[in-house]
């Protein structure tokens, strides 16, 4: 009984290892196939939810990469995405993922305000109600996409704070 107890501690010490080698497990390289065995690990060791938010990271990531406008073409995205990427662990990752994330929509949300702004200094001539009903959806549709941002960017810090919190 006693060798038993030990045998499946020692079994569950070592899947506990394993999942931590997993989690701090880094990207070994700027490649497509370093980052793909990458993702397939955390995939065989962490829950579907864990690996959405893998696949939201690497998207805000690639898109921040768009966002910079250093380079065009999905090659050129994808290869400044492996090199951004290569070295760092799951948390590394995530956190990166985010803040680009915050960044991205913290510059959009401030072109909407810009926008709004300069929209309100805008009149029509009287009596001109096609421009000023065309004004007028104008600036709906960017009220809008301003609270859509701000909502946004308050959820995306959540997130941050989140990742930043100590774990239990």
């Amino acid at each position: 009984m006693k060798i038993a107890r030990l045998a499946l501690l020692s079994f569950v010490g070592l899947l506990v290892l394993a999942c931590a080698d997993k989690k701090t497990a880094r990207i070994t390289g700027p490649t497509f196939g370093e980052y793909n065995v990458w993702v397939g690990n955390m995939r065989d060791t962490h829950p579907r939810d864990t690996i959405v938010t893998i696949e939201q990271a690497a998207r805000d990531i690639k898109l921040g990469v768009m966002f910079e406008q250093t380079v065009a073409g999905t090659k050129d995205v994808d290869e400044a995405f492996y090199k951004k990427v290569s070295g760092l662990n799951l948390d590394e990752f995530l956190l990166l993922g985010i803040q680009t994330r915050i960044t991205r929509l913290e510059t959009l949300r401030n072109q909407y305000q810009e926008l709004a702004d300069s929209q309100a200094k805008v009149h029509t001539k009287p009596g001109d109600e096609e421009s000023a009903t065309y004004l007028a959806h104008r600036i709906e549709d960017n009220r809008v996409r301003l609270d859509k941002a701000n909502q946004d960017l308050a959820e995306a810090k959540a997130q941050l704070a989140k990742l930043k919190a100590p774990s239990k």
